[in-house]
């Protein structure tokens, strides 16, 4: 099931403890954008090539395209946090920022589809 801007937003607000601001509604859809093509590289829906599969979105309601489930709901509500409390808060957006990074390095760490090991010189 794909998830909706609305509900990453929803998610952001929760971690910074705070409620629905138009300003925030406003920026939110751009930041997602910049959000979608950081980790777009480390979803399951990226097959390599190009970074540009993922779709950008333009408001509320747009669902993310070319993202995983789990990365849209694991990762991309702290950078969210992050980016909307730059201005007003640097250590609640440095902890949400770091914790974005860690969440996107676990999702590097953890690959979906292991190949095989080729025994080349018949040792195994």
């Amino acid at each position: 099931m794909a998830v909706t801007v609305q509900e990453v937003y929803g998610a952001a607000l929760a971690l910074m403890d705070e409620t629905s601001d138009s300003e925030y509604i406003s920026r939110t859809p751009a930041i997602v954008n910049t959000l979608l093509a950081k980790v777009y590289p480390i979803s399951e829906e990226y097959t390599g090539g190009a970074h540009s599969g993922w779709t950008k979105v333009t408001s509320m309601t747009d669902y993310l395209v070319g993202i995983d489930q789990s990365l849209a709901l694991a990762a991309v509500p702290y950078g969210l946090a992050a980016l909307l409390k730059l201005d007003e808060d640097s250590n609640l957006a440095n902890s949400m920022w770091a914790l974005f990074t860690d969440n996107c390095e676990s999702f590097k760490r953890h690959p979906v589809d292991f190949d095989g090991i080729e025994d080349v010189y018949g040792i195994l």
